[in-house]
């Protein structure tokens, strides 16, 4: 095992702590469950499929360009994360568009804090990682999977905001 795949699988790990402290922290109840009712339940499902299919597509898309000149090669691990990512996009996207997204146990404002620091902080180191590795001449996927975590939360704060706007005209429209 090389050293970066070791520092990888301890930031995962680091990572996953992180998510339980968060989900405890973040929820009213200080639980790390969240509670959804029924037809919240049905639609997480129907976007956990509408986000696999996602994530099957672009891989497949993937597979067949990097059979290809394209240059995949060099995004290194983050030719992994982009079907993930794009699979996650679609699951959350779909889920705040239709009322599935927060659960009934979750602090509204603790969650859109988080996500904006997280999103921010992924998005710096991502920028500065770009910047020393194009300056070094080193390969630069690491930084894009930052760069990529960065704006999944970017995307999940426009889905937000596109809903409250549709439930606002909703609401004007009665």
């Amino acid at each position: 095992m090389t050293g970066k795949a070791f520092g990888l699988g301890i930031g995962i790990v680091i990572g996953l702590i992180i998510v339980y402290i968060a989900f405890k922290a973040l929820n009213s109840d200080g639980r790390v469950r969240t509670d959804y009712d029924e037809r919240q339940k049905a639609v997480r499902g129907t976007a956990y499929m509408y986000g696999f299919y996602a994530m099957l597509i672009v891989e497949a898309a993937m597979m067949v360009l990097s059979e290809t000149e394209t240059g995949l090669s060099a995004l290194g691990i983050a030719e992994h994360f982009i079907p993930i990512l794009a699979g996650v996009i679609v699951q959350v996207v779909y889920a705040i568009m239709h009322d599935g997204y927060f659960g009934q146990n979750n602090n509204t404002t603790r969650y859109m804090v988080f996500m904006a620091l997280v999103s921010v902080f992924n998005l710096g180191v991502g920028f500065l990682g770009l910047n020393k590795a194009l300056a070094a001449g080193e390969p630069i996927s690491t930084p894009l999977v930052s760069l990529g975590a960065g704006l999944l939360f970017v995307a999940v704060a426009i889905a937000l905001f596109a809903r409250k706007l549709a439930r606002r005209e909703e609401s004007d429209e009665e």
